[in-house]
């Protein structure tokens, strides 16, 4: 090490070694963290889900426990219409998903598909949905009970 004060590393400055900046989770002003990868993929994988899964949901917004606030926004979706809470309903239906699985597919998609934006959205109403499992019918969607207002 040298005893010219122009060659020492600043003691007060952090520097992050390479191999720990994959690790980093980037914050705003802060160093940045590894870049997103979305796969190709994604696409493919939700549509599939959603093909596979698109009779399980148009029976489920048929059935009449389902949500009556439920149905209109995913009927949109598979319809063609961009609506998070269709899309969520369709995910949380079709994949028997909710936020809190470490199933990508549908964030992925979305992402890919629709934008930052959608997905985001869609995803935070995934956070309010569940689907139960009737014997006799299928799943059923509602809001989580810790959701409804009041």
């Amino acid at each position: 090490m040298s005893d010219d004060p122009a060659t020492r590393p600043d003691e007060d400055a952090l520097t992050i070694p390479s191999a720990w900046k994959r690790q980093i989770h980037p914050r705003r002003g802060g160093t940045p963290g590894p870049k997103i990868k979305l796969g190709a993929g994604a696409r493919k994988a939700m549509r599939a889900c959603l093909a596979n899964g698109r009779g399980e949901v148009e029976r489920a917004i048929a059935d009449p426990r389902t949500d009556p606030d439920l149905v209109a926004p995913t009927r949109s979706y598979l319809d063609g219409t961009l609506d998070p809470l269709g899309a969520a309903v369709a995910a949380v239906v079709s994949a028997g998903i909710d936020a809190w699985s470490d199933d990508i597919r549908f964030v992925d998609g979305w992402t890919f598909t629709h934008g930052v934006a959608f997905a985001a959205c869609a995803f935070t109403e995934m956070a309010t949905l569940y689907a139960r499992f009737e014997r006799t019918s299928g799943r059923v969607a509602s809001r989580s009970p810790s959701s409804s207002p009041g």
